[in-house]
Formats: C-alpha cells, sequence, structure tokens
C-alpha cells in the first residue's frame, strides 16, 4: 500500500480512516490466525515433513510482512516524516517488499520441488538457471529421506527464494531499477 501522511489524509479524513481501521483489523487476524494454522498444518502427521517445514517458513514470512506493515502504518498514523535515510522506515519497506517477491516467487519453489526430480535441467523463468532442480537431484536422497540433512536441502531452496526477492526489492526501493 501507499504511505501517506498526513497531508493526503486530510482531503477525505473518514475514508482514510475506515481504510488503515480495517487493514489493522485484517493484519491483527492475520498476525493472531498464522501461528494457529501453521501449527496445526506442522501438527498434522499425514502432510509431508518438508512440505510442512515449508509452510511453517512461509508463515514467518508473512508474520514479518504484517510486522512490517505495522511500522509503516505507525509512520502514518502519528504522521512521523517519511524521509529515504530513516533506517527503521528502509528496513521495514525491504522486508515488506521482498515478502510480496517471496510469495510470488513459492509457485516456481513448488514447482521445483514438485518436477526437479524428474526434470533435472528444466529452466526456471525467475532465477535464469534451475539451481534448485539442480539441487533436489543431487540431493534427492537426503531429501526424501526426510533426515536432518533435509533442512541443508530446504534452506538453499529457500534461499533461492528469498535472496531474488530481497535484492528485486531492494534494487527498486534504492532506484537500481527503472521501467
Amino acid at each position: 500500500l501507499v504511505m501517506l501522511n498526513s497531508t493526503r489524509t486530510e482531503l477525505a479524513p473518514t475514508t482514510f480512516a475506515c481504510i488503515i481501521t480495517v487493514e489493522a483489523l485484517l493484519s491483527i487476524i492475520t498476525l493472531l490466525c498464522i501461528p494457529l494454522v501453521s501449527e496445526a498444518v506442522y501438527n498434522a502427521g499425514v502432510i509431508h515433513r518438508n512440505f510442512r517445514i515449508q509452510v511453517r517458513l512461509v508463515s514467518v514470512v508473512i508474520l514479518l510482512c504484517i510486522s512490517s506493515r505495522f511500522v509503516l502504518l505507525y509512520y502514518q498514523l502519528f504522521d512521523l516524516p517519511l524521509e529515504d535515510n530513516d533506517i527503521v522506515l528502509v528496513i521495514a519497506d525491504i522486508v515488506r517488499d521482498s515478502s510480496f517477491g517471496y510469495i510470488c516467487g513459492l509457485p516456481v519453489e513448488n514447482y521445483e520441488l514438485t518436477f526437479s526430480v524428474y526434470i533435472p535441467y528444466n529452466i526456471n523463468v525467475s532465477h535464469g538457471v534451475n539451481s534448485t532442480a539442480d539441487t533436489i537431484f543431487v540431493f534427492f536422497t537426503r531429501y526424501e529421506r526426510q533426515t536432518p540433512d533435509t533442512m541443508i536441502v530446504i534452506f538453499l531452496i529457500e534461499l533461492s527464494n528469498v535472496v531474488p526477492s530481497v535484492a528485486n526489492s531492494t534494487g527498486w526501493l534504492f532506484g537500481y531499477f527503472s521501467l
């Protein structure tokens, strides 16, 4: 959402108050529900362990996104200056934007988890070369045994999604990319 200060919200105070209230309520509901859903999925024994771990990691990313949104709401509500050199604001922006990039990259990541075992050299549109598929193909026996070594593979898969999304959001925020 767009960061606004009081000069813009004074044009329609009731409308902006309703929007901010709805956003705050939805964010609070999300903050309360995500840990419960994450715990329920993690404790479900019929779901593959690796998928349960990934759901838990996605839950952490969503919680970070919502928390960063609260920081931005705090700046809006208390009319704090929105300056480019404010480190808290910059970090909140990067976390919020990179979490959106992370969520958008999940379908590609899940595709890699599903099909990379059978097609080890497929092309990944989001990352160029499909390093995740190659990683799973090389470590397939460790990945499917659900041993502690699996965490290394899941960590590499998550890094292949987190690093490009953080780099992308940082690049757009600091103006390295433009349309």
